[in-house]
This record gives structure tokens, C-alpha cells and sequence, in this order.
């Protein structure tokens, strides 16, 4: 029998968590089965069982794949070459990303994350990754904000940290409106929603430089 290495793993697991996202976004979180998931994945159940003990183990990969977005890594990134973005160029990267970025499959990004929203609200599990999910994303954003509250504002350091957790609650607050306005309202006005944003964040710079 040929040896299954550790990539073949990570592809298969890939593809099965591709083929669950696409049946959470048709059919919602809860009314999604594991035969829901066999089906669209092409697989056998032992090819899916062997990989996944469960639906819940299932939804721990997806949302990790949420987690591990375009976002993160563009803040990561910022992180890692040490740049102080402005918080106003921070909220249209993220929004942009949100907007363009997709899961494996092409799957957008924002229609599974409202998918997760929702069942959220009646399952702990989900609200449990959830939560994670906006951990790791207010994590991703403190660093820079809170560097260029103390490069760019010339505020102190307990200053800087106390504006950048309060800032951080705005982006979310923008991020969350687009999310559901994007997916809600079919003449939803993408651009004028960023700039909108934009121009909100840029007044807060102002008031504080």
C-alpha cells in the first residue's frame, strides 16, 4: 500500500473542509449533514471519517481557515517588516481584503463568515470558534495601531494601548456592518461604504494628532 504522507493529508483535509464551506453557504451551518458534505466532497464517508471524526471537527478546520484569512496575513505582514500603516489605510485593507478574498475554493469570504454569525447564536461550539476568530483578528490589529498611536499621535504607551483596544472595537464595528450589508442588501454600495469608512477613521486620526 502506498505510503500516505503528510501533504496528501493536508490536501484531503483541504478539499473536504472546501466542500463543507460550499454546503454551509447553500444550506446554512445547522442544516448542513456530514451527507451533505460526503456528497459534495465526492469522497467516501470512511475517506471523510478518517479525516474528521465529526460535523464540529469539520467546523473547527473551516473556521480556522476563516482565521487564517487574507487579512491576518496582511497584518502579519505589516508586523513582521515593522510598518506603522495609518488606521485609515488599516480599515480599507481590510475591507478590501474582506470583500475579494476567498476561502479554497473561491468560496467569498464574507458569505461564509455571516453563515457562521448566524449559527453562532444557537450553537456553542460555533460561538466558541467564533469568539477565537475575533481574538486572533483584534490580536492582528493591535500591534500596528498601537505603534502608530505612539510614532505617528505621540502618545504614551498606556495611552497608545488603551486607544488602540478602543479603536479596534471601531474596526470591528465597520468590518461587522460590511459583512452584513454586503450580504443582506443586493444594491449594497461597496465603494461608497469604504470611503465612507475611511474618511470616519481619518477623522479619529485627526482628533487625536
Amino acid at each position: 500500500m502506498p505510503k500516505v504522507t503528510a501533504q496528501y493529508r493536508s490536501d484531503r483535509r483541504a478539499e473536504i473542509t472546501a466542500a463543507a464551506s460550499r454546503c454551509f453557504v447553500t444550506k446554512g451551518v445547522h442544516q448542513t449533514s456530514m451527507a451533505d458534505i460526503i456528497n459534495e466532497s465526492g469522497l467516501s464517508a470512511g475517506a471523510i471519517y478518517n479525516h474528521f471524526r465529526s460535523k464540529d471537527e469539520i467546523l473547527v478546520s473551516v473556521a480556522a481557515s476563516l482565521v487564517q484569512s487574507q487579512l491576518l496575513r496582511t497584518m502579519e505582514t505589516f508586523e513582521r517588516n515593522g510598518e506603522t500603516p495609518a488606521p485609515s489605510r488599516i480599515v480599507e485593507i481590510a475591507l478590501t481584503t474582506i470583500g475579494e478574498s476567498s476561502i479554497e475554493d473561491g468560496t467569498l469570504l464574507s458569505t461564509l463568515i455571516i453563515q457562521f454569525w448566524a449559527e453562532a447564536a444557537v450553537n456553542p461550539v460555533v460561538l466558541g470558534l467564533m469568539q477565537d476568530q475575533m481574538r486572533a483578528i483584534k490580536k492582528g490589529f493591535f500591534d500596528p495601531l498601537q505603534r502608530w498611536a505612539r510614532t505617528s499621535a505621540g502618545m504614551s504607551g498606556r495611552r497608545a494601548t488603551r486607544w488602540a483596544e478602543e479603536t479596534i472595537q471601531l474596526l470591528i464595528s465597520i468590518m461587522s456592518g460590511y459583512v452584513i450589508q454586503r450580504n443582506v442588501f443586493p444594491d449594497f454600495d461597496e465603494r461608497s461604504y469604504v470611503r465612507t469608512a475611511v474618511a470616519t477613521i481619518r477623522a479619529v486620526e485627526s482628533s487625536v494628532q
